[in-house]
């Protein structure tokens, strides 16, 4: 048995991961209706202890003498466990020695990264979660929804040259090679990305939570490192030089609508299979001696700068390198780019786009600058007459703050928006059920003095409130939004929604109390006409608002407007019942 191998060993994180397949393999041996793992730093049971007034068992988790933590069993019966606790050690240690077969099976052998299937799985659980928090935030058993889950980043890296790195210093010299730029690219990673082997000279890097400036910055990580290896020729003795490239997508911003029906497994698959068309636009010029920055490719670029002549087709026509993969369709139109002698772009013309195919597409051209400049293999092209996703002439500290298309990064701040100003409102409901408790036990003690000062005590107390997390949402908004999205493209609109709505938060504390203490009452149907009719407004003020200079925030300023004015007609119309329903009382009196 080959115990010291590296792929059978296992780690304290291993078991968090196959946590739910050590307890199903413990399951064939004894029954138990819970389990949880935890990892004492003394005081560790050197043998398995059965706890029969608890109806547990502590089960300690041995490899090699070494503890890597204890699994707690819970609703143990202690007929059955007694008689096996001599044998629990050895069954323990055959559980743990097919959690570390299986590792193995998740472990490419060569680089010790992931494998490509145990990445996909990786992707399919991350965009599962993801999906289900897009569509219902917050319906997680568990907790809270994850509001930092607004996407997920595939980032591939690839060898460009590795079969020449073969041919000149043989199979396992390339093995070798690989495996170290593995290490150095693993140095570059932080703790949440999860890096495998997807191809033979291939790196996919999965980082969950990330937006595209932090995809592209991890690339620009992994390669500065990767090409920082320096190990030479078995008999040359000359250093590698290595033709790193890299690309990257999002999911789901980089999916078509159409594709986030199909399952899950699918969708994985695709949004990798975009990080790689990244990656081979990138690869199409690569060369060491260019600057890292010049090896990275987004997907969203592609359409935009990635596109490039391939072939000379009769009656003028060319064939491009843009096709559906890459969003490509008829009608677009690209500028052509020759190269000057100079080595300088040259403006050649404009070619528009008559069929596109999975992969590629044929343009014939609207205009040339000179009918002797003709379009040549290699030109390349520039999207026109469309708002780029990303500038063309982006550099690296610009690339993270490009503004992505207003429809998805609206929903996104919206979302994100919405769950942190939940704390002002979620508040305000709790001491809305409180004032309705409190007004219908003394309503119908018949109290109004008590109904007066309670109302007036909770009405104060939730002005304060107000007026506290309103501050807070208008003068730190910035702070607040960045907890949960680091993506600067979104930052501006998130900051523009929290401030904007930080100037309802008194009024919505206000009429969220006022409605409780309206149901106290038994009149629940004031507060809902009003709120019926100022909801419903906020559709036409939207729409009027948005048409102006302030755009998208004129929906913000709409919401805001509605609140406001139900902040103030709400309490304006209790004050008035209550004092009719003080003066009725003290006239019977």
């Amino acid at each position: 048995m080959q115990k010291n191998c590296p792929q059978l060993e296992l780690a304290r994180e291993d078991l968090m991961e196959m946590e739910g397949l050590l307890c199903e393999q413990l399951s064939s041996f004894l029954s138990f209706s819970g389990h949880a793992l935890y990892f004492p730093t003394s005081r560790a049971p050197e043998e398995p202890q059965l706890l029969s007034r608890e109806r547990r068992l502590l089960l300690p988790l041995r490899r090699d003498d070494h503890l890597l933590g204890v699994a707690m069993l819970h609703g143990v019966k202690a007929r059955e466990a007694r008689p096996l606790l001599p044998f629990l050690p050895a069954i323990a240690g055959l559980c743990l020695e097919n959690l570390a077969r299986a590792k193995a099976m998740r472990t490419d052998s060569v680089t010790g990264l992931a494998t490509e299937e145990a990445l996909f799985a990786h992707m399919e659980n991350a965009a599962e979660r993801l999906r289900a928090y897009l569509e219902e935030p917050g319906a997680e058993e568990s907790g809270p929804a994850p509001l930092h889950w607004l996407c997920m980043g595939i980032v591939l890296l690839r060898l460009g040259n590795g079969d020449s790195v073969v041919r000149r210093g043989g199979h396992a010299f390339a093995e070798k090679y690989l495996k170290a730029l593995a290490d150095a690219c693993r140095e570059a990673l932080p703790s949440d990305v999860l890096a495998a082997r997807v191809g033979r000279w291939e790196i996919a890097l999965l980082f969950p939570a990330s937006g595209r400036g932090a995809c592209h910055k991890l690339a620009r990580a992994a390669l500065t490192r990767m090409e920082a290896v320096r190990m030479p020729y078995p008999l040359l003795k000359k250093p590698v030089h290595p033709r790193l490239c890299a690309g990257h997508a999002l999911y789901p911003q980089d999916m078509r609508g159409t594709e986030m029906h199909l399952e899950m497994h699918d969708q994985a698959r695709l949004c990798m299979d975009r990080a790689r068309l990244a990656a081979d636009v990138a690869g199409q010029e690569a060369d060491g001696a260019q600057a890292v920055e010049s090896r990275i490719m987004p997907f969203a670029r592609i359409l935009q700068e990635g596109g490039m002549v391939l072939e000379s087709l009769p009656l003028g026509r060319v064939r491009l390198s843009l096709g559906r993969q890459a969003k490509a369709r008829e009608g677009m139109r690209f500028a052509l780019w020759g190269q000057a002698e100079s080595g300088s772009p040259r403006y050649k013309g404009e070619l528009v786009v008559l069929h596109t195919r999975d992969t590629d597409s044929v343009a014939e051209a609207l205009h040339l600058v000179d009918v002797t400049c003709r379009p040549e293999v290699g030109d390349r092209l520039t999207l026109l007459g469309e708002t780029p996703v990303l500038s063309p002439d982006l550099d690296e500290q610009d690339f993270s703050a490009a503004r992505p298309a207003i429809p998805d990064a609206a929903v996104a701040v919206q979302k994100v928006g919405s769950q942190i100003e939940s704390i002002s409102w979620m508040t305000a409901d709790g001491f809305a059920s409180a004032v309705n408790a409190f007004v219908a036990q003394n309503y119908g003690a018949k109290q109004p003095a008590r109904i007066r000062r309670g109302t007036a005590g909770a009405a104060a107390l939730m002005a304060g409130w107000g007026l506290l997390t309103g501050a807070l949402l208008v003068i730190f908004p910035q702070a607040l939004f960045r907890v949960f999205i680091q993506e600067e493209a979104v930052l501006p609109m998130g900051v523009d929604y929290l401030r904007i709505l930080g100037y309802s938060q008194l009024f919505m504390c206000m009429e969220i109390t006022c409605t409780g203490a309206f149901q106290g009452l038994g009149r629940p149907m004031v507060p809902t006409v009003v709120s019926v009719i100022f909801n419903t407004a906020r559709i036409p003020m939207a729409l009027i608002l948005s048409a102006t200079a302030l755009s998208l925030n004129g929906v913000w300023w709409a919401i805001t407007l509605s609140s406001i004015l139900k902040g103030l007609i709400i309490p304006a119309w209790f004050v008035a019942v209550l004092r009719q329903y003080l003066r009725r009382e003290h006239t019977e009196a």
